[in-house]
């Protein structure tokens, strides 16, 4: 059974061999009032109860087998001598049996950790016994994380039991694709919400001609590379999550739709009609000059306050704000920056052009349309005229 605890009520789950639960997705919950258990998803409580089911059965029957091979099992006093050596003989003899018996443990393990979470990494027929979690939402990178830490822990301590680093091989390769896994969802999630942060734009502008939407682009960037340090860190005998060129690859585009996603934010917001600014909360810093002086009488923004706002916000990005974020990349070990932070300059300075002719578009207008009623004033037409001799 799965419910190890006295102080636990019983699963619906059931025994690990009754695959037809999981696929139906049973529900499970615990009877601990620890706040931790209602707030956990149900593959996470899964995987809990998995790993100490195995760290707490496995290392009994591996020391009950080093005893039974090594002879120690026996005691000089109430085995023959020849008896014993039969005994040994025999147990040399079906090492590879318990081996098999080891490594259908670590795989059924394994197995029921992706089905759980890694659902795509498993073969169809695979998918059909130990999946079942289709109903159930995938995990944000933080619980990911925790699953993580889980099988660590697990690894390790199956580790100290001294057994052969090739029948546990399987679990490494687990870990390596829980966290590409983990740093692909988490950099998927900052996408979504660096596309969010064009509702957060107050076009409070201070000294320096700034609003505040590049210093939350940095810091959201920061939390979210801070948050995946334990998972980017490797332990031992694990590899990194960078060997695999597709990793490289897709961490890579992740990266730079991240930086393109605040890009078309700016321009959301530098292009969006009057009618949709939210003017409720505009204000500009007492500090500075104010260079929008229709800014406290009218309390609403023209479209060429707004673009003035977006092409300083844009130089700011290019000078400083892009190249944090570069440094924050290599110093978690990711790969591909230069190619990077070369993308999303130049979509940057793509979206100046446009902003900057668009602003040029709005101050000549006015002057053009003074200017042509005076230039067809009188129809002249060039062929009334005189052909030069």
């Amino acid at each position: 059974m799965l419910d190890l605890d006295s102080d636990v009520r019983p699963s619906p789950i059931g025994h690990l061999s009754q695959t037809a639960s999981l696929k139906r997705g049973s529900s499970f919950q615990s009877g601990r009032d620890d706040a931790w258990r209602y707030k956990a998803p149900q593959q996470v409580i899964f995987v809990e109860k998995l790993t100490k089911l195995v760290v707490s059965q496995l290392p009994n029957f591996w020391k009950l087998w080093v005893s039974y091979v090594n002879g120690s099992l026996f005691s000089e006093t109430a085995e023959k001598s020849g008896q014993m050596e039969r005994s040994k003989k025999n147990a040399r003899q079906r090492q590879n049996d318990f081996k098999k018996m080891i490594q259908e443990v670590m795989n059924s393990l394994v197995k029921l950790i992706r089905g759980a979470l890694l659902p795509f990494s498993l073969r169809e027929g695979e998918l059909r016994q130990y999946g079942g979690w289709e109903m159930k939402s995938e995990l944000s990178g933080q619980w990911l994380t925790h699953v993580i830490q889980t099988v660590r822990l697990s690894s390790e301590s199956l580790t100290a039991l001294e057994i052969p680093n090739d029948m546990l091989q399987i679990i490494q390769d687990l870990i390596l694709d829980l966290r590409v896994r983990c740093i692909i969802v988490t950099l998927q999630h900052t996408a979504e919400d660096i596309k969010r942060l064009a509702e957060k734009e107050d076009w409070i502008v201070d000294n320096e001609g700034l609003t505040s939407l590049p210093s939350q682009f940095e810091q959201c960037i920061i939390h979210s590379l801070q948050s995946l340090k334990t998972v980017l860190d490797c332990k031992p005998g694990e590899a990194s999550v960078f060997q695999q060129q597709k990793t490289q690859e897709d961490v890579c585009q992740l990266s730079i739709g991240i930086m393109q996603g605040f890009i078309d934010c700016l321009e959301q917001l530098s292009t969006k009609p009057d009618g949709d600014i939210d003017t409720s909360h505009l204000s500009v810093d007492v500090s500075s000059p104010d260079l929008f002086g229709s800014i406290h009488e009218e309390s609403s923004l023209s479209s060429e306050q707004r673009l003035l706002i977006a092409l300083s916000n844009c130089r700011y990005l290019e000078r400083h704000t892009f190249l944090n974020i570069a440094e924050h990349f290599e110093k978690h070990g990711f790969q591909g920056v230069d190619k990077i932070t070369q993308v999303s300059m130049e979509s940057l300075k793509e979206l100046d052009q446009r902003l900057f002719e668009m602003y040029i578009e709005f101050k000549a207008d006015p002057i053009v349309g003074s200017l042509e009623p005076g230039i067809y004033a009188g129809y002249f037409d060039w062929k009334d005229c005189l052909v030069p001799t």
